[in-house]
């Protein structure tokens, strides 16, 4: 059996930009981090289907998708 790292399977940002894809919290209007990094998965590439995570600002489940998230840029050493 092979064994695959995460580097090898998806593919990383072309850019280089590297950030948080974030959320609107519903409950409580905050923008909030949904787990997902922008170094590990493509942004564009996120399937349009509803993921659920656990939400930092109001303790509560929330349902997200691609369409309701963005990314805020994680600041780039210099």
């Amino acid at each position: 059996m092979m064994s695959y790292s995460l580097d090898a399977i998806l593919p990383s940002p072309e850019d280089g930009i590297k950030g948080d894809i974030f959320i609107r919290c519903p409950t409580t209007g905050q923008p909030v981090p949904t787990g997902l990094h922008t170094g590990t998965v493509v942004f564009d590439t996120l399937p349009k289907i509803d993921m659920r995570m656990h939400c930092p600002a109001c303790q509560k489940y929330h349902w997200w998708d691609c369409t309701r998230a963005w990314v805020i840029e994680s600041a780039q050493p210099s």
